[in-house]
């Protein structure tokens, strides 16, 4: 009876496949050959799409922007001396001698985003592999935080690169038939080799290029293929070394499902699509090429393979016009021949019964999307007519392209949430009846076809941070806004795990903590508005402050909190900006005032829309004179003297630049970031990209002159995005560049690294927690890192107030500063002169009635009956 059920389930599965098998060559065969060949008007659809593009050119800017590796003037680094400067910092962290621990913040998880966020995401994911030894073993190709694998199928993960190799974007991943602890992996500069499951890596090829697939023979795991935009390479040595087969600028490469000597490649030369074919394992390859068309305006291509009809291969394109869906090509005869499927021609126009199924539209019926961004395409291996397509969203096809349906939706709804997606999807694999799918938001994973899925990127620490803060009297509040979550915050005494307040890329511009309690989320890419939350009720008490297109960072004045700063950024309709406008608030973002007209702000442009962290405006106050702001916009840096009512330029950088100098640049000068000293306000930092060949300057006169201080920042770390000052140390600084974190006392005479076990990453933010002696670094694409400060802090005690002079009946506005090894159990202010006031408040205010001068005192008492004092003569002059 036992080997009786055994044939009847072999018998089953037999018939099963007949038939699917006789429904392909039916439908094949049966398959209209006679196909459009030309395109009809696309004004009227694609100007409807004009908007979208236009956001979108600016988005793969801003990419482009954080991506690219630029040197000290502002020009693209060749690729060989890129990986130069990848292996001095990777020297440097193996040399290191001043070596903290860094430890991934314990609160990175995003559990409870899915409840609030519009769309959940923790990771760009350029590529999933599926291991043919192990389909529990899941390779996560990320796209700033490495190589990942998982060996339960993607429910824990390991980071198989962190510190050992120095590769942010992983962009192919394989592993070898029957040896799975052999792994390749490609980046955009070489290849690299583990024989020991990640544990030590080797570089084996520098292909100072983009590696678009790594393939192993199916059998011989000696025998490896790698397409590179520079040519398609072959190993015979297990990837040990490589000679080149054939010169291409290869855009997509796939196997025979079971014949490993043939193998195709795609190219695309001016819009038009190549094919090279090889059946000989590379010694020889011939050319096809696509049906002729009235016009080819392809960008990328994708193709496909399935062992349920071998023969046959799969290519799609999209088209550069339209940003959407080119079309849909099939090659019955190992790639000799090419037909197009169903009535789709290329790049539209698009409709309902003929969708741009790499769109935004949820019918398909517009053009527009994201180009080269985001592009996935698979097909079942058991049913070849079972086609899975995404750009935005997730298409499927039951009858091999000839009818579409949007599978999975975008933007998620109540009726669609176990089916929606997050949106940018780049990956798709269909196995063994599942479906896997990397995007903007992580990796995905269905086991019904994807009627629903399940999120899989727990564990993965790759948030992608554009801003970041921590409130400096409660650590425990702390905001964030990234590349795809959008807006988050946590207070960990009230509430475990990040809460959202935005969708997904709103949120290029930063944060300002107002108090204990309230923080400022600038939702700047979607919204185009700041709000003000209310922490402590879970971010439910939500406030617009603004709607109009921030610049860069709300600044909340250093002691009057009614008092807000924003940057605006003026458009002339496309995505260069027209100049920029500084906006002052009295009320708390109530209504506001401009003032400041800064008309050089396109100066710095270049094409470049100003939302990029790299432009955003900041306005500081100083420590000693709170009066006094400065305000950094593109290369220029300002000063006001009444609380920002009036501004003057102190200094420019690119006038230091000849007109030559600045057309040539790919990116113009630029300031990051700027901090006043706390001892000194004459004293200025700045973090710069492009500035007088210095990543950090110094003024000591209050910008009017600068020096270079950026002695011992080797040229790898790229450009400074941050800088902050350790208060109560000996002028302690900590930098953060593109590459890592680096350190310098007030007494040294150079940077030394600090960075040693924090992975190769683009640290975007340094933050100081006093209370717990913590350096925090958020960064773009490691998510948020924790270390200890090189030395503690001792007792600062520091009094800030909103202004030195103040008419009768003004207001005082007083605030504690300091900086305590230990919190004061009690406060005592006391203001004394024509009238005298006393407070227990941490934060006090009073109502000087009476003209004169007055001193503050603050006494801060601590639990061991110790006590500290600050006392400020002739501080306030009432008139």
């Amino acid at each position: 009876m036992k080997n009786h059920s055994i044939l009847n389930k072999i018998s089953v599965k037999i018939i099963l496949v007949l038939s699917i098998m006789l429904t392909v060559f039916l439908y094949y065969n049966n398959t209209s050959d006679k196909n459009p060949k030309s395109l009809s008007s696309k004004k009227n659809e694609l100007s409807s799409s004009s908007s979208i593009r236009g956001v979108e050119k600016s988005r793969q800017r801003y990419l482009a922007g954080i991506s690219e590796q630029l040197d000290a003037n502002g020009f693209i680094i060749p690729e060989s001396e890129q990986l130069k400067h990848l292996d001095e910092i990777q020297k440097e962290k193996q040399n290191l001698t001043l070596s903290p621990e860094w430890k991934p913040f314990e609160q990175n998880s995003l559990s409870n985003l899915e409840k609030r966020s519009k769309n959940k995401g923790l990771a760009t994911l350029n590529r999933i592999h599926i291991s043919k030894n192990n389909d529990e073993v899941v390779f996560a190709a990320t796209n700033y935080a490495g190589l990942w694998m998982s060996n339960d199928g993607g429910q824990n993960w390991k980071d198989l690169t962190n510190t050992k190799i120095p590769v942010t974007s992983v962009w192919c991943v394989t592993d070898a038939p029957k040896k799975p602890n052999l792994i390749l992996l490609g980046d955009k500069l070489s290849i690299y080799r583990t024989d020991d499951t990640g544990n030590t890596w080797t570089r084996v090829h520098e292909t100072n290029s983009k590696v678009i697939d790594i393939i192993f023979n199916h059998k011989n795991s000696k025998k490896v293929y790698a397409a590179t935009e520079k040519g398609v390479l072959y190993s015979k040595d297990a990837g040990i070394t490589w000679s080149k087969v054939l010169d291409v600028k290869a855009n997509a490469m796939r196997m025979h499902p079971f014949n490993s000597k043939v193998l195709y490649v795609s190219e695309i030369v001016e819009g038009e699509v190549k094919i090279w074919v090889t059946k000989n394992g590379g010694k020889s390859f011939t050319s096809s090429s696509l049906p002729d068309i009235t016009k080819r305006n392809a960008g990328r291509t994708r193709m496909a393979v399935s062992a349920a009809m071998p023969s046959n291969i799969y290519l799609v394109t999209n088209n550069m016009e339209s940003y959407g869906f080119g079309a849909l090509y099939l090659s019955k005869d190992e790639g000799k021949t090419w037909d197009i499927i169903g009535s789709q021609t290329d790049g539209g126009p698009y409709s309902i019964n003929k969708p741009n199924v790499l769109g935004y539209s949820e019918n398909g019926d517009a053009a527009g999307g994201q180009l080269n961004y985001c592009f996935g395409f698979s097909v079942s291996q058991s049913n070849p007519l079972e086609i899975y397509i995404s750009g935005i969203a997730l298409w499927t096809s039951k009858d091999g392209g000839l009818t579409w349906e949007n599978h999975c939706k975008w933007y998620p709804t109540n009726e669609n949430k176990d089916k929606h997606l997050h949106p940018d999807i780049h990956d798709i694999i269909a196995y063994n009846n599942t479906i896997w799918v990397g995007h903007d938001g992580g990796l995905s994973y269905s086991n019904n076809k994807a009627e629903t899925f399940s999120d899989r990127t727990e564990g993965i620490n790759a948030l992608e941070i554009l801003g970041f803060d921590i409130n400096f009297h409660n650590p425990n509040l702390i905001a964030a806004s990234s590349m795809h979550v959008g807006s988050m915050f946590q207070n960990t005494n009230d509430f475990n795990g990040w809460l959202a307040m935005g969708g997904a890329d709103d949120n290029y511009c930063g944060f300002g903590i107002v108090n204990d309690k309230h923080l400022i989320h600038g939702a700047g890419y979607q919204y185009n508005q700041y709000s003000w939350v209310d922490s402590s009720l879970e971010g439910k008490n939500i406030r617009t402050l603004s709607k109009k297109e921030p610049n860069g960072e709300i600044s909340t004045h250093r002691l009057n909190h009614q008092i807000l700063f924003q940057g605006l950024t003026k458009h002339n309709g496309t995505t260069d900006n027209n100049g920029s406008t500084l906006h002052r608030s009295t009320d708390f973002g109530q209504t506001w005032t401009e003032v400041l007209n800064d008309s050089l702000h396109s100066d710095d442009g270049r094409g470049y829309n100003s939302r990029q962290y790299a432009a955003k405006s900041k306005v500081i106050a100083c420590w000693n004179n709170p009066e006094r702001l400065y305000y950094k916009n593109g290369s220029r840096i300002y000063e006001s003297v009444d609380n920002g009512v009036n501004w003057k330029i102190i200094y420019n950088f690119n006038t230091t630049l000849t007109e030559e100098q600045l057309k040539s640049r790919v990116h113009k000068s630029r300031i990051l970031d700027l901090i006043v000293d706390p001892k000194n306000d004459d004293t200025i930092y700045v973090t710069t990209r492009g500035l007088l060949e210095s990543p950090v300057l110094i003024s000591k006169d209050g910008g009017k002159s600068w020096s270079d201080f950026s002695q011992g920042i080797p040229k790898g770390a790229g450009r400074a995005n941050t800088i902050v000052y350790q208060r109560g140390s000996n002028g302690s600084l900590y930098l953060g560049t593109y590459r890592g974190v680096y350190h310098r006392n007030g007494n040294d005479n150079s940077w030394k690294p600090y960075h040693k076990t924090l992975p190769v990453c683009d640290v975007i933010k340094l933050k100081i927690d006093y209370k717990n002696n913590k350096l925090v670094a958020a960064t773009f694409g490691r998510g948020i890192w924790m270390t200890k400060l090189v030395n503690n802090s001792n007792d600062d005690l520091k009094i800030t107030y909103n202004t030195k002079f103040l008419k009768t009946k003004d207001t005082l506005n007083l605030v504690d500063y300091s900086v305590y090894k230990s919190d004061p159990v009690s406060y005592e202010w006391i203001v004394s002169g024509p009238e005298s006031f006393t407070s227990s408040e941490k934060h006090p205010s009073f109502k000087l009635i009476k003209k004169g001068i007055y001193d503050i005192k603050l006494t801060s008492t601590f639990s061991n009956g110790n006590s500290k004092s600050k006392l400020i003569l002739n501080s306030i002059s009432v008139k």
